[in-house]
């Protein structure tokens, strides 16, 4: 038999298209069959070549199944612009398809991992997320797939929390806690309890935040649970659940096991070879050492986070990067460079729909606006997120930033006591209602410095003494050495 070689490349095309399709189709489901029972690693390592080929050859389902090996590899791998490039060719196979038996099926297989590979590119929040999740979402439901169902409205619970829906997070969160009591695989209740952990922070109820993400690090067993966390998508839920609760128990009083547990979070997601859980440790690691009011460490776990998300494509692990940085730049001496970058990194939030946290991040640009001479701006910033608080509910943050803004309020022309005085009163009252003892100490240092230049001494220190008697441990924070030397001055 006559065989060609075709070696200039217009030359194959002109000779591929001269082919009747009918045998180009041929040709293209032998090179399929013969790379699957030839050349099992061209199956492991390059499964989209023989989608490619079973796609040429009019083999959909085929082709559609080898494209999800393609992405779900590539995902696992951290490599997701490749991921959603060999799920949307999927998808493009699937939208040629005729109606029938099982396309529906097909599609929910492409949209589950796509969700978390978007999710990781584009960011959590954005709007390019919501469409691909929801499509899942109802795929789900019409053919009864709970397993998908979960790993779905997970993805969404992350997406509305992200953008500030906390209402419809909670709702969400809840309704994973109800399906991982089903027939689910071992983990699924860890991950629901994650989620909603997660979402009850915000809304300032902290010991119960505390109790669901503690109970997942106690649970998580690494030789169950690494695996089916992996396929879930997104960050290992341990990860960070150890990561975030590091806020929780820094707001209740203790700095040094805050510092622990988020310590704890990054090791574990260095021990995976797991980017996005990387990011997410490295990302609560600045901050645990940012409420700790170490801008070195901060600068440290900055400069990491903000190469790993250049290196991975990681646009919400930039913007926050960007943040954490400014607010360490602007505390070693760089003021100008510091505020500027950490308005970048808000607006980077802003603009892939990242709107939860955004209290805090305000809270430290109003504070370092006013040490630069610009009060009037920091009360503005402050007002702003008041008022953004009371419209998404996100409370976490209303002590200290009730805080700042009496503190402002004494700083600025025509300072008034008495208001800045009700502020601190309701900074104190706020932070009791979470149980943040940090957060109390914190305005209880604000009150008794106020008091003590009002020759109220006394008052001063029966209001913070107990606070700060009160702590156990984080004695080196910038926090406890502030309230020690106004108690010194009150002594």
């Amino acid at each position: 038999r006559a065989r060609y070689i075709f070696k200039h490349a217009l030359v194959q095309d002109a000779a591929y298209g001269s082919l009747l399709r009918r045998t180009r189709q041929q040709h293209h489901l032998n090179v399929a069959r013969l790379l699957e029972s030839s050349f099992p690693d061209i199956v492991e390592t390059n499964p989209e070549l023989i989608a490619h080929h079973y796609s040429e050859a009019g083999e959909s389902e085929l082709a559609i199944d080898y494209f999800c090996t393609a992405g779900a590899r590539s995902f696992r791998v951290s490599a997701n612009k490749e991921a959603i490039a060999h799920l949307t060719k999927g998808l493009e196979v699937h939208g040629a398809m005729p109606p029938g038996p099982g396309r529906a099926q097909l599609e929910l297989n492409l949209l589950t991992p796509m969700g978390p590979a978007l999710i990781a590119t584009k960011g959590y929040a954005s709007t390019d997320v919501e469409p691909a999740l929801r499509r899942a979402l109802e795929l789900c439901r019409e053919i009864g797939d709970t397993e998908k169902e979960f790993s779905v409205l997970q993805g969404l619970s992350l997406f509305h929390l992200i953008r500030g829906d906390l209402q419809v997070t909670r709702r969400l969160s809840e309704q994973l806690v109800d399906l991982a009591k089903g027939k689910l695989e071992p983990g699924a209740d860890l991950a629901a309890l994650r989620s909603l952990g997660y979402a009850i922070i915000f809304f300032g109820e902290l010991d119960l935040a505390r109790s669901y993400l503690d109970q997942v690090t106690f649970e998580y067993d690494s030789a169950i649970h690494d695996e089916y966390a992996l396929r879930l998508g997104g960050s290992n839920y341990c990860v960070g659940s150890y990561s975030v609760s590091a806020w929780i128990y820094y707001a209740l009083g203790y700095p040094d096991q805050a510092l622990d547990r988020t310590t704890q979070g990054f090791a574990l997601a260095k021990k995976l070879d797991h980017p996005i859980s990387e990011a997410v440790g490295l990302w609560c690691l600045g901050l645990a050492h940012l409420f700790r009011g170490d801008p070195n460490a901060v600068l440290e776990n900055a400069d990491a986070l903000a190469e790993l998300a250049v290196e991975r494509d990681l646009v919400q692990y930039a913007a926050w990067a960007k943040i954490l940085s400014g607010w360490a730049r602007f505390e070693t001496g760089d003021s100008g460079g510091g505020i500027a970058e950490i308005r970048k990194g808000i607006e980077g939030c802003h603009a892939i729909g990242s709107f939860t946290i955004t209290p805090f991040w305000q809270k430290l640009l109003a504070g370092m606006l006013s040490r630069s001479g610009q009060i009037e701006a920091g009360l503005e910033i402050v007002a702003e997120a008041l008022s953004d608080i009371e419209r998404n509910g996100e409370r976490f943050w209303v002590p200290d930033l009730l805080r700042l803004k009496g503190q402002l309020l004494l700083e600025c022309d025509g300072a008034n006591d008495a208001e800045a005085e009700a502020c601190f009163h309701q900074a104190i009252d706020a932070a009791r209602s979470q149980n943040a003892k940090s957060w109390e100490l914190r305005a209880a240092t604000s009150m008794a410095r106020l008091w003590h230049s009002q020759d109220k001494t006394d008052a001063a220190r029966d209001l913070l003494l107990p606070v700060y008697e009160w702590f156990t441990e984080g004695f080196e924070t910038a926090d406890l050495k502030d309230a020690k030397e106004v108690l010194d001055r009150l002594a």
